[in-house]
């Protein structure tokens, strides 16, 4: 009995394992290579506001939070990769938001920045996930007021 245990119990860690390296994003470039972003090089193309539906029922806070093409530009420089295990424990989920694009190494890209401290970058078939718990970010995120 115990050896069953022991046994499923290892299984279960081992498949936890697994679930999380899967998770990992990456973006290839046209060679197959994974694509690092250098956020000096990028040119903010569009962007706008969105409150999404949410349980948080004070969306007033919104309203004083705003970001211009350098902030975002500024903040993806100072923010991480993050895994998903990392963003689920780590960064809170705001209903305010900006989505938008940009354009590097002339490749657009789309991206999805939350309030919370956190921003993914989007093509059609992947998602990089960033987050920035840095003191650097406070004037960029509402969750370090």
């Amino acid at each position: 009995m115990k050896n069953i245990l022991v046994l499923i119990i290892v299984v279960l860690i081992l498949s936890c394992k697994n679930m999380i390296n899967q998770q990992k994003p990456s973006f290839k470039s046209n060679n197959n290579q994974e694509l690092t972003f250098i956020f000096d090089s990028i040119n903010i193309l569009n962007f706008e506001r969105k409150i999404a539906k949410s349980s948080f029922k004070d969306t007033t806070v919104c309203k004083k939070w705003n970001l211009s093409d350098k902030d975002i530009i500024k903040l993806m420089k100072i923010s991480k990769k993050i895994d998903a295990q990392e963003w689920h424990y780590a960064y809170d989920v705001f209903p305010c938001g900006l989505i938008g694009e940009f354009k590097y190494r002339d490749r657009n890209f789309k991206f999805d920045i939350n309030s919370g401290g956190w921003f993914d970058i989007i093509t059609n078939d992947t998602i990089q996930r960033y987050g920035c718990k840095s003191i650097k970010c406070k004037d960029f995120m509402l969750s370090l007021d």
